[in-house]
């Protein structure tokens, strides 16, 4: 799941060196289809510069008729859907960090922020923002360890879109901003500041989740990457309940409704589609419903 973070900068472009047996791009063919499609894996910090090193990655986007993402590109960066952000992230006025945090968990993000941003900010630039934008930005945080010259301007998937449209091909989204930003941030500010303090108390093993999952991303490994997830929830002290409905509102739910899509969408036209890695591995992952409605699903080179 990709929706941008704010405020980090970089400058530098990093080079990847990836597993050979590994794989992030897969072609889907077979099924009656006259022209293959393209399933492609993202991260929400990965550069745009990583695309050069996926092998076949040009060739999917020059052969393709439409670029299907999450979101399309101007849900993601317009100006409605950026206004629509920052009402949805900011907290009501009786609900902001201090009035739904205690001082230890206030006191913690704070010391979290000022050692990232060297003492440019910290706890009280985001006092009116909801928890859950807070534990977005701790989660960034910590993935920018492994990737330090992230820039937001060159997000991956915003800038598949981009290539697409360089290319004068036509780009869509499975899902609304709407959709993604209350699926974010939707959630009762009591539940919001509940994640957010397991987070801060936990946070030296939210990072290491998070290395883990950036880890396995830019080895291109999905299995690896999918038992990362796995074991960062199972781990968690949420009841198995809990951990049912996280995992089928954030993953299966949405991965049995674009494989829907795509059902209908590539016998029309060859679709490549950029979603999150995290969607794709798994018996409910994109790839493997996508080869239980009988179309073959193979690396692509």
């Amino acid at each position: 799941m990709k929706l941008h973070r704010f405020g980090l900068i970089a400058s530098v472009i990093v080079a990847f060196a990836f597993c050979a047996n590994a794989q992030l791009l897969w072609k889907i063919s077979g099924n009656g289809l006259e022209k293959p499609s393209y399933v492609f894996g993202t991260h929400h910090v990965a550069p745009a510069s990583m695309l050069d090193s996926i092998p076949g990655f040009n060739q999917a986007i020059a052969d393709c008729d439409v670029v299907y993402g999450e979101v399309e590109k101007e849900g993601l960066i317009g100006t409605e859907t950026q206004q629509k952000m920052i009402a949805m992230i900011t907290a009501p006025a009786d609900s902001t960090l201090s009035a739904v945090l205690d001082a230890k968990t206030i006191a913690t993000i704070d010391s979290i922020f000022k050692d990232f941003s060297g003492g440019m900010a910290g706890v009280a630039q985001l006092e009116p923002m909801k928890p859950a934008f807070v534990e977005t930005q701790l989660t960034l945080i910590a993935t920018m360890k492994l990737f330090p010259t992230f820039n937001p301007a060159e997000q991956i998937d915003i800038s598949v879109q981009t290539r697409a449209a360089q290319l004068g091909k036509p780009t869509a989204g499975f899902e609304s901003a709407d959709f993604q930003l209350g699926l974010l941030y939707g959630a009762p500010i009591s539940l919001q500041a509940r994640d957010l303090t397991k987070t801060v108390a936990g946070f030296d093993k939210s990072q290491q989740s998070a290395l883990d999952l950036t880890e396995s991303y830019k080895r291109q490994d999905l299995n690896s990457l999918y038992s990362s997830m796995l074991k960062e929830i199972e781990e968690s002290d949420y009841t198995p309940e809990e951990k049912k409905i996280r995992f089928e509102k954030l993953f299966t739910s949405r991965n049995k409704n674009w494989a829907e899509q795509l059902n209908t969408l590539m016998p029309q036209k060859s679709i490549l589609v950029v979603v999150g890695a995290g969607h794709l591995p798994g018996d409910d992952g994109l790839l493997d419903l996508l080869k239980r409605k009988g179309y073959t699903v193979e690396p692509a080179k």
